[in-house]
């Protein structure tokens, strides 16, 4: 059987406490969008914004740029320099993610500790339950890349460090690495109980993006 990377177990040790894991939030995005009458080029922008306020976690660990990245004066920003349909796809996906974080931490808080963090347990099962997901691409684009950037700089303007194409594309692959290894990974029958409800909250978590302005 193929196991996960140790890029991929990496992860694990990077990604907890934070709220839904990308598989997730994928999920979460497209499920809240799927009504709308989007181009190929617009999901894909979802589906990237649905993670991209994970990019600096997913390769550095939590810290004060992660909290950043959450702010809502950064989504702020976003979603008033987004003008195309595709950036304001992207900024839907990125509000998708910050409305439903709070929903897996008050999930998880009380779940018992496996030895991984529980949004990543909870991202193995949903691959499991739907294959598919495992498939899923993020795709930065030059102007979601471009988006993101600029809102940065009207966000943060004096901050030393500032985001770049080459570290969100690095971030994308990171991504698409846990993603693409998610459906691989296996939990035990007691980890299957004690998160037997998991998708409830999943679907709480599409109905707040869904609705969310």
């Amino acid at each position: 059987m193929k196991r996960l990377s140790l890029a991929s177990l990496a992860i694990l040790s990077i990604l907890a406490l934070v709220g839904w894991g990308p598989v997730s939030h994928v999920h979460i995005a497209k499920e809240a969008t799927k009504s709308l009458y989007y181009t190929t080029a617009q999901r894909n922008a979802v589906v990237w914004g649905s993670v991209a306020p994970d990019s600096w976690l997913i390769q550095q660990g939590s810290g004060v740029i992660h909290t950043m990245l959450h702010a809502q004066v950064f989504y702020d920003s976003l979603k008033r320099l987004a003008v195309t349909a595709e950036e304001k796809a992207f900024v839907r996906g990125y509000n998708s993610h910050l409305v439903s974080d709070p929903i897996e931490r008050a999930y998880t808080s009380t779940k018992p500790y496996f030895g991984v963090p529980g949004e990543l347990l909870v991202d193995i099962m949903l691959a499991k339950k739907i294959p598919s997901l495992s498939y899923v691409k993020v795709i930065p684009t030059t102007a979601t890349k471009s988006l993101m950037i600029r809102a940065w700089q009207a966000t943060y303007s004096g901050y030393a460090w500032q985001p770049t194409g080459a570290f969100l594309d690095s971030a994308a692959r990171t991504f698409n690495s846990w993603i693409s290894m998610a459906g691989w990974g296996s939990v035990s029958g007691a980890v299957r109980l004690a998160y037997a409800d998991y998708y409830s909250y999943i679907q709480l978590s599409i109905a707040a993006a869904r609705s969310a302005p």
